[in-house]
């Protein structure tokens, strides 16, 4: 992989964006604060402000610290949709338990050493087309949403009624009657919701996660406060909160089932 004559050159790295998706490649310098800000700022700045898929090329390796990882693992979550890390078979030893975290809690992240495996990986990341929110007339309706199946992804859209376990239990059962026994990502808009008591939060955590894949949780500006307890990192399954229908939809399209 060779950087175009229009790449951007930073202390450690070549960065350019192709075909919607953000290259950079290592130049072999070991990583220091300062090279990873600069390198996100360049990153940030050719996505145009909005989330999208990284593929960094470091098959010229330079093991990183192991303190670096955190402040990689907050750039990530505030940068990408996907990440892959492009190594040498004899380097990919080297790299650490740190991508498995990222993958788990932030964003899917992957070390590969085939290009065209990292390629196809990233590209189910890209932004598509935004499927209609509004949902359709077989849809199914409970008490504090109404649910239904697009695409692959599973959308929970709530209504103005304050979430029980008893409310919940009925969402539940629409998911696993929707799902059919396929696990699934969620797309969650809460914007029209006033929340949910601690019994329907737990509930929703510990039956959910069997049939999900991932959530996305959409949000609006004020909204922060109805995510409840057991949002983000205390599920057992990456769940994302937005305020963007864009990028909630592009952090669930990598896990759509195969079928």
């Amino acid at each position: 992989m060779e950087p175009p004559g229009d790449a951007i050159e930073t202390i450690g790295s070549f960065v350019w964006l192709e075909d919607g998706i953000v290259f950079t490649q290592a130049k072999g310098i070991t990583s220091t604060y300062e090279t990873i800000d600069q390198l996100f700022r360049v990153v940030r700045d050719l996505m145009g402000g909005r989330p999208g898929p990284l593929l960094h090329d470091n098959q010229n390796w330079a093991p990183r610290p192991a303190n670096l990882w955190p402040t990689v693992v907050g750039e990530m979550q505030a940068t990408c949709t996907a990440a892959v890390m492009l190594v040498s078979p004899e380097s990919e030893s080297e790299v650490g338990p740190f991508p498995e975290v990222i993958d788990r809690m932030v964003v899917p992240f992957k070390v590969m050493t085939d290009e065209a495996e990292a390629l196809a990986f990233l590209q189910r990341f890209l932004p598509g087309e935004l499927p209609n929110l509004e949902p359709p007339n077989d849809a199914a309706e409970v008490t504090e949403a109404t649910v239904w199946l697009n695409d692959g992804i599973i959308f929970q859209k709530a209504k103005p009624v304050r979430g029980t376990a008893a409310t919940v239990e009925e969402v539940i059962s629409a998911v696993r009657e929707l799902s059919d026994g396929v696990r699934r990502p969620l797309f969650h808009d809460v914007r029209n919701w006033p929340g949910g008591d601690a019994a329907a939060w737990s509930l929703a955590h510990d039956e959910m996660p069997a049939m999900l894949t991932r959530v996305a949780m959409l949000v609006d500006s004020q909204a922060s406060n109805r995510t409840g307890p057991f949002s983000a990192d205390r599920w057992p399954i990456p769940f994302g909160v937005f305020t963007d229908q864009a990028e909630a939809l592009a952090f669930l399209r990598g896990n759509l089932p195969h079928e």
